[in-house]
């Protein structure tokens, strides 16, 4: 039964994709009971800022989504949903599809809501990691938002392209490190502007099923009075089975920034 849900499940992703389901039968017919009993514990993309260099097992899906609250200007602003939907095409590539969220402001004779812009991308990951040694998981991730959004939640009318560079290393057996570089080509509404970005994470095995990670991050924008900020931020993680995981994190502003501060929660499964 479980194996029949997760083949319906993929091919509804791959018919979304305009990818044929005859091509996923072919393929994954005689080596997908075989990958799954053999997979390990799914790495997410979420709660953290920095993005994994891991990709998502060939045949499977991983849906990851959540809830936050951000602290701006005095306002809270709230997002749930938080969808990325991760795909495994191939050995080291998946495709990304990124729902996002529904979003809203709660502000005195203001309150604006709807859905956030969509985004579509892909991950490769092109250096594997070699154990004893400081050669990284490596991974490029390409992407872009579309102005599907409202209006007052979207980013303008344009097509969003970012751009990241993800790296990681398991330092020890409890201890791991991941970070980011990244470039995107962003809207504030009075123009277009390009945004660095960077991050490093280090994440922390408690338990068999306990995780945590504690982060900074970093938005430098290419003009002196745009929106750039500091961040750090922490959370843990609680892996329910291999395939289903829990998280809650929080983080705050290291210095003079719209946000001030930001907490939420989430989950991701894989099927």
């Amino acid at each position: 039964m479980l194996d029949n849900i997760r083949s319906l499940g993929f091919i509804g992703i791959l018919a979304a994709l305009g990818i044929p389901s005859s091509a996923y039968a072919q393929v994954a017919s005689d080596s997908e009971a075989a990958a799954w009993d053999q997979r390990d514990a799914l790495v997410t993309d979420r709660p953290d800022f920095t993005e994994s260099a891991l990709t998502v097992y060939p045949w499977h899906v991983q849906v990851e989504m959540g809830y936050t609250a951000t602290r701006v200007d005095g306002n809270t602003e709230h997002s749930v949903g938080e969808v990325l939907i991760r795909v495994g095409l191939a050995d080291r590539v998946e495709a990304r599809i990124g729902l996002n969220s529904f979003a809203w402001v709660a502000t005195e004779g203001n309150d604006p809501e709807g859905l956030e812009d969509v985004s579509l991308g892909v991950k490769i990951k092109f250096v594997e990691a070699k154990p004893g040694t400081a050669v990284p998981d490596v991974g490029l991730l390409l992407g872009a938002s579309f102005p599907t959004g409202a209006d007052e939640l979207g980013q303008g009318t344009h097509v969003l392209p970012v751009v990241v560079l993800a790296a990681g290393l398991d330092v020890t057996d409890w201890m791991s490190a991941g970070a980011n570089v990244g470039w995107g080509y962003l809207d504030d509404g009075a123009g277009r502007y390009s945004q660095f970005a960077g991050s490093i994470a280090l994440g922390f095995s408690l338990t068999n099923w306990l995780g945590a990670y504690a982060e900074y991050f970093g938005l430098f924008p290419e003009f002196d009075d745009g929106p750039g900020s500091d961040f750090f931020n922490g959370g843990f993680t609680v892996l329910i089975s291999r395939d289903l995981q829990l998280d809650i994190r929080a983080g705050f502003s290291l210095g003079d920034a719209e946000v001030d501060s930001f907490a939420g929660a989430g989950l991701a499964f894989r099927i």
